[in-house]
């Protein structure tokens, strides 16, 4: 996410998680498929164009296990969840398996701010038929429909006011060979706006950490920050 003013940077988040992701169960009888474990991780970005991750499934159970999951990707600036993934497989014991996402660039309506698309996903086993993935997006993000609306608006307001600010000192402030001129300029014109950028960048923090932390057993989200 970039403006003139502030450079929102994004990295590749790298993501270990054994327990958080909803599991699926398919026997009509207890199972215990503790011995499942996997690892959602970033890797490293060779592209600006898209996000990639491994998803890694491992088998440390006394048999083979069933595997199914939905993937589902959301659009990073309307959240709008896409059509999900549903990779499946059979492990055999002791043995792994991979799956590989790519999440893409997308912009923005005004064309100025990047960011990549976000997922979610969950998984399930099953050891005497097919398994299969409960999908939990769309139930996710209905629940979390309200924060949502107050992080767009203040991530809106907070665009704009750095939008009127470099636009001031692209008027006001005279480049050339004395750079220290420019930068006082510039220091000139957000001194009085400080305050106000400094509350919607605490606000953006503090929603981003409500919405991570939000059902996060059911509801975790894997995206790049």
């Amino acid at each position: 996410m970039k403006t003139l003013l502030t450079k929102f940077v994004f990295s590749t988040i790298l993501f270990a998680v054994s327990v958080s992701i909803p599991v699926t169960l398919l026997q009509a009888e207890e199972v215990d498929f503790s011995c499942m474990s996997y690892i959602v991780k970033g890797k490293t970005q060779v592209s600006e164009n898209y996000m990639e991750y491994n998803i890694a499934v491992h088998n440390r159970c006394p048999g083979a296990v069933y595997w199914s999951m939905c993937i589902e990707r959301m659009d990073p600036w309307t959240n709008e969840v896409q059509v999900g993934l549903t990779p499946s497989g059979k492990i055999e014991k002791q043995k792994k398996t991979r799956v590989n996402l790519q999440m893409k660039q997308r912009w923005d309506e005004s064309g100025t701010r990047d960011a990549y698309q976000a997922f979610y996903m969950s998984i399930g086993y099953a050891i005497k038929s097919i398994a299969n993935a409960q999908c939990v997006a769309s139930g996710c993000e209905s629940k979390k429909r309200s924060l949502r609306k107050e992080f767009r608006k203040n991530d809106t307001d907070w665009y704009k006011l750095n939008t009127a600010l470099a636009a001031r000192v692209s008027n006001e402030c005279q480049s050339g060979w004395d750079s220290s001129s420019m930068d006082v300029c510039e220091a000139r014109i957000r001194e009085d706006s400080q305050a106000q950028l400094d509350q919607f960048a605490q606000k953006d923090e503090e929603l981003k950490n409500k919405l991570s932390a939000f059902d996060r057993e059911q509801c975790q989200v894997y995206a790049s920050e």
